[in-house]
């Protein structure tokens, strides 16, 4: 009978920066977008013209022109800053664990885990960029705008709580040929909001949301070379709190849990030099929720610029094989399979939110857009489905291990992008062709240690790692019609791709010391 217990605390500041307000930009032939051009007109890329925003701010100038915009202003005031986000973060928490072991075969553990969190976003002025002040129209409690200088809340000024209790029980049985694990778990998670920008300033508190746990599997030895296993699991997963409570204080009137349906089986077979396992997988990934940037120039800059989706499913399923081979006490072969067949089931519905603007480009609150997205058929992108390892290990004098692994992977689909999938109201005007697969690839790394002699007491081992040995270049990620790098036509090709290459070959070395 143990009880193990840990209070902790955990907190942090942090936050990016970006502009606000209106930015003179340029484009690529340095034309200005002023009182009769808009920067987009030519030609990519465009640059801020920071000179220029540091000029409007400290002229004299009643009235200037950003993009054919006028933007009228008094002495002093800035059209155009910079500014920070803020996120501050603290948490308390408590995990308890009580074990009892009630024979050698069956061994029990009972738990809670309890948090509680204060999280708190706001932007703040950065640099004035030559002016003396900006009028922030953001917060509802100045409605003919609000004098700021540095330092000052600007944008939006939030905080949010987020209460989580949590209790479970486990357990494992083991006994002759038979090896079994089961749990349950229980947990509640309550959230928070209050919108300081608000006339109510009122704090908003949603209904607890709960989620259930279970999960269990078995191992049965049907001989000393062959044994079988099954898995089993349901598990639900609470909705983050952008999609329970909205930025404009609205709670949700039956947010759904995130669900996951998972069952595995496969068995196992091990005689003399050689050993296989092979198993087969499938789950149900229900209710998803996900966030995405939105397409470059649809929203203002920052991190605001999301779309918070829900009601994404998901299917995987494949299959696993692994085995190895001791062909000699040197020499060592491994292979490993992985097919893999991942698909969203159904299309999703995401909430797009954004800084809402007055005619002279100033940020007066936010707005929200619900957009459709047409991802039935969809493969799962951001992974390769399918796997192949082969493996040569090496042990010619005692302490010196070498190995060698080829990985070769294919069906490598592009992530889908947001801005071709959406579509309102009818689904006919839906994208609905299959994102584009990467090129399979191949990379092969190097592993090498070696044990030396003992000293003081001391285990001491060398090591040398190259990774990617052979400089393979190859797509590891990819966007499918990317929001920033797609051109041409809209084909669900390689041009309307971003792709993120793989890391050249590279090594580490060093010396391990235990003690």
């Amino acid at each position: 009978m143990r009880l193990s217990s840990i209070l902790y605390w955990s907190g942090g500041s942090g936050g990016g920066t970006g502009t606000y307000g209106k930015i003179p930009t340029m484009d690529a032939d340095e034309n200005l977008g002023d009182d009769d051009y808009k920067f987009y007109y030519g030609r990519s890329p465009w640059v801020r013209d920071w000179d220029a925003l540091i000029t409007m701010n400290s002229g004299s100038d009643a009235t200037v022109y950003v993009d054919k915009t006028a933007l009228s202003r008094d002495p002093g005031q800035s059209v155009g800053i910079l500014r920070n986000s803020i996120n501050r973060q603290n948490t308390i928490g408590l995990i308890s664990k009580f074990n009892l072991d009630m024979s050698d075969a069956l061994k029990l553990q009972l738990g809670v885990d309890w948090r509680m969190a204060g999280i708190e976003h706001a932007r703040e002025v950065r640099d004035l960029m030559g002016g003396d002040y900006y009028i922030d129209f953001a917060d509802d409690n100045y409605s003919s705008g609000k004098q700021v200088k540095l330092g000052d809340i600007i944008a939006y000024h939030n905080e949010t709580t987020v209460d989580w209790i949590g209790f479970f029980a486990q357990g494992n049985y083991t006994a002759g040929p038979i090896s079994a694990y089961g749990m349950a778990g229980f947990s509640s998670i309550a959230y928070s909001y209050q919108d300081h920008f608000t006339v109510a300033d009122e704090k908003i508190v949603a209904d607890p949301i709960s989620t259930m746990q279970f999960k269990g599997g078995a191992m049965f030895d049907l001989n000393e070379s062959m044994s079988v296993f099954a898995n089993f699991g349901l598990s639900e997963k609470p909705p983050i709190m952008d999609n329970v409570i909205y930025f404009d204080g609205t709670v949700a009137s039956d947010p759904a849990n995130e669900k996951f349906q998972s069952m595995e089986a496969g068995a196992n077979y091990s005689s003399g030099m050689f050993a296989v396992k092979t198993s087969y997988y499938n789950t149900d990934w229900q209710d998803r929720n996900l966030t995405k940037a939105v397409t470059s120039g649809q929203g203002s800059s920052g991190d605001t610029d999301v779309i918070f989706l829900s009601g994404i499913n998901q299917n995987h399923s494949g299959i696993e094989v692994e085995a190895s081979a001791q062909l000699m006490s040197m020499l060592r072969f491994d292979a490993a399979v992985s097919l893999g067949n991942w698909k969203f089931v159904g299309d999703a519905s995401g909430n797009y939110q954004e800084d809402e603007f007055n005619e002279q480009g100033q940020v007066i609150g936010q707005t929200s857009t619900t957009y459709n997205y047409a991802l039935d058929g969809l493969f799962v992108g951001d992974m390769p489905q399918t796997g192949y390892v082969m493996g040569i290990t090496l042990t010619p004098i005692s302490g010196l291990r070498a190995q060698v692994l080829y990985n070769m992977y294919d069906k490598n689909y592009s992530d889908w992008g947001p801005s071709a999938r959406e579509y309102s109201g009818n689904d006919s005007d839906a994208d609905r062709a299959q994102v584009w697969q990467a090129p399979g690839y191949s990379k092969m790394d190097v592993h090498v240690t070696y044990d030396l002699p003992s000293m003081g007491g001391l285990n001491l081992q060398v090591f040398a790692h190259v990774f990617n040995a052979l400089d393979d270049v190859y797509v590891q990620d990819a966007v499918d019609h990317s929001q920033y790098n797609s051109y041409g036509d809209k084909v669900h090709a390689a041009h309307n791709a971003e792709v993120f290459l793989g890391i050249p070959r590279y090594f580490n070395a060093g010396l391990t010391v235990r003690f």
